[in-house]
């Protein structure tokens, strides 16, 4: 019988009874065999490999091991551990407890896939030097990304807005000239340094430095513009509004009706200011730096055209500490003095009670004279001098006594005034004085003028 071969590695079988001169040799060789075999699988002088029906499935390297196929394990798999190594397309856990997964091919990508209906894996998600890709929709503690375009921690609550699909809570966007949607369902809040700065309440309205929607109605600090179009305003000792217009002189701001110009403030010149209605024939006042609030008339300054109240719309008291001009600029035209008061009092036995109106340089006086204890022939407590005019004592500058108890005086007795001692003297009828009147009384009534 003649000699076998095993299975596997074709080892000699030497025939049993046979072959006595020939054993040592078959033997030895079969024993280098199992040596190289051996040593292929163990790698002792080179690399070692596992095959599988002659396929090598795994082989060492002085660097590591190559693994062709899959690799199944029930328990942990550790690979590349070192803790200094750069990326160099591994998958490494460090010993300092980090995992990486290392790519070191310049423009390509991680890809994490999983099954889809067609023949080939769909990428649920891509990294590159770019950054992360996500096919699908993608959760973190209740943050969702989804394919539709939301991003948000409540994706299942959804509308649309602008043709864009938005969640209730987060942004909505599509690869489109649409706007990103962010959305609140119960308002959005805006803070800095952690505390909150702004808001867009659930109604719409947005508030500034408070969360009251109403601060002026309210009387609290902040700003809100209501979703009516209504803007609230209100500060803590300073202007609510500070406007500034930059370049030409003009309007600060424009008032509108029904899109119509009914009125603006504004500045004409560098330090002055006007307020004017817009329309025919519009009045407005120009407060300027000379002193002077101007009319107005169609926005610009005007003279003699305006009216100052009107027949059924008067204004009540005006207080002046000048004069008014009227009927004209010059001096002859400026009524700079009007008065009404009392006089009287004893004076050199005369007791007189009167009162008076000063218009300008015109006096008119009217009152009482008792003249029972009268030692002189004149009152001096006159309101005002009399005019340099007025320094005869030929009647002139008086007037008639309306009303005489005395026969000592004729019918047709005047009083006047004399300007050198402002005072009041009775005239008889011929022009000349009663030296001393001493009985009766009388009733004066008359005008002169004054310095």
């Amino acid at each position: 019988m003649a000699d076998t071969t095993t299975t596997n590695y074709g080892l000699t079988k030497p025939e049993v009874g046979a072959s006595e001169d020939t054993w040592g040799t078959k033997i030895n060789t079969n024993l280098d065999t199992l040596d190289t075999t051996v040593d292929s699988i163990q790698g002792k002088s080179g690399a070692g490999v596992l095959k599988h029906t002659n396929n090598t499935k795994l082989a060492t390297t002085s660097t590591g091991i190559d693994v062709t196929g899959d690799v199944n394990t029930s328990g942990l798999l550790k690979v590349g551990t070192n803790d200094t190594e750069y990326a160099n397309n591994y998958v490494r856990f460090k010993p300092t407890g980090a995992a990486f997964i290392d790519h070191s091919t310049v423009g390509q990508a991680i890809n994490f896939r999983v099954s889809g209906s067609s023949s080939l894996d769909t990428n649920a998600l891509t990294i590159n030097s770019t950054g992360i890709d996500v096919t699908g929709t993608a959760t973190v503690d209740s943050l969702n990304v989804d394919s539709a375009g939301k991003i948000g921690f409540n994706t299942t609550g959804t509308y649309t807005l602008n043709s864009v699909p938005s969640p209730d809570y987060g942004l909505g966007y599509t690869v489109s000239t649409n706007p990103m949607n962010l959305s609140g369902y119960y308002g959005l809040a805006f803070a800095t340094a952690r505390t909150e700065r702004m808001r867009i309440d659930s109604s719409g309205n947005l508030i500034v430095g408070t969360t009251n929607p109403a601060p002026v109605s309210n009387n609290v600090v902040g700003v809100s513009i209501r979703n009516f179009g209504e803007v609230q305003m209100s500060t803590n000792n300073q202007g609510p509004l500070y406007l500034n217009r930059k370049g030409t002189d003009g309007a600060l701001v424009t008032l509108r009706k029904e899109n119509v110009d009914v009125g603006s403030i504004g500045t004409p010149f560098t330090g002055e200011l006007y307020i004017a209605a817009s329309g025919t024939n519009s009045s407005g006042l120009l407060l300027t730096e000379s002193n002077a609030v101007r009319p107005m008339k169609n926005g610009s300054a005007s003279d003699a055209t305006q009216d100052l109240g009107r027949s059924n719309g008067r204004w009540k008291d005006l207080y002046l500490s000048g004069g008014v001009y009227l009927g004209g600029t010059g001096a002859a035209n400026a009524l700079d003095d009007y008065e009404e008061g009392t006089f009287g009092g004893t004076s050199g036995g005369w007791t007189v009670a009167g009162s008076y109106t000063k218009i300008g340089r015109l006096v008119h006086v009217r009152g009482n004279v008792d003249l029972s204890s009268a030692t002189t022939n004149n009152f001096n407590a006159m309101p005002f001098a009399a005019s340099t005019q007025q320094t005869s004592a030929n009647g002139a500058n008086g007037g008639v006594l309306t009303r005489n108890t005395s026969s000592t005086y004729a019918v047709g007795a005047t009083a006047h005034i004399y300007t050198t001692t402002g005072s009041l003297y009775v005239y008889s009828p011929s022009g000349s004085t009663y030296s001393n009147p001493s009985n009766g009384t009388f009733v004066f009534n008359f005008v002169y003028q004054t310095t």
